[in-house]
């Protein structure tokens, strides 16, 4: 087999594990470090397609610093042959690989980079709805606390109308009952007419309050009716 279908064979190799993306140092180290390929990786042709199997490729930290070990490798050989370092066919097909080295992990950096931002603003507007939902929910929840104390209060102002009512219903029976009785019982209506007199002369009740009892228990009207009953 002649040398240039030997390079092309090793081209082969190595654009299958590209279209694959297959970028394993482990591939790459069982293809590129064989005895066989030592006469060929230093070739430009096999260097530029070499460089080539990287273009629009992602490769990480590992994958990088292990091409440039071989591209270092690769250096030391063609200085071992004698050829020129600073200005030749040889290392300029090395820096091209590198530089295409260099350019698939600037673009897996890159990639990486656009991720974690669009993840960040995916975040930073997680947390703002977060927060609009928190702030919104505490506002909810204010409103609602209003409200029910609101309700709370009228519906206990209800109760304690309610309650005058029946209390004022009350006051009013209670009247009514003791008033009915007075006329019924005269005797006790005397009795009672006679101790509020002794009260007031004794001092225990003043005036004011003897004429309220007076007319609140109807002894006013009795008074008058006896009154009239004798002339």
């Amino acid at each position: 087999m002649s040398a240039d279908n030997n390079i092309d064979s090793a081209i082969r190799e190595i654009e299958a594990l590209a279209a694959d993306d297959d970028f394993r140092t482990k591939s790459w180290r069982d293809i590129l470090e064989r005895s066989d390929m030592r006469s060929i990786v230093i070739q430009p042709k096999f260097l530029r397609a070499l460089g080539d199997c990287f273009v629009l490729k992602q490769i990480d930290d590992s994958m990088r610093d292990f091409m440039n070990e071989q591209l270092d490798r690769i250096t030391g050989l063609l200085r071992e042959r004698g050829i020129d370092l600073t200005d030749s066919q040889e290392i300029e097909a090395v820096e091209y690989a590198r530089s295409k080295v260099k350019a698939a992990y600037d673009y897996q950096q890159a990639t990486e980079w656009e991720s974690t931002r669009v993840s960040m603003r995916k975040f930073r507007w997680i947390v703002a709805i977060v927060a609009f939902v928190v702030t919104l929910f505490s506002r909810c929840a204010i409103q609602m606390d209003r409200q029910r104390q609101e309700q709370e209060r009228k519906e206990r102002q209800e109760r304690q109308e309610q309650y005058r009512e029946y209390e004022e219903q009350i006051k009013e029976e209670r009247q009514m009952l003791i008033e009915d009785m007075l006329v019924q019982d005269p005797e006790t209506a005397q009795a009672i007419k006679l101790h509020l007199d002794e009260l007031l002369e004794d001092g225990s009740i003043s005036k004011e309050v003897y004429d309220e009892l007076i007319k609140k228990y109807g002894f006013d009207q009795t008074e008058s009716g006896e009154e009239a009953a004798e002339e």
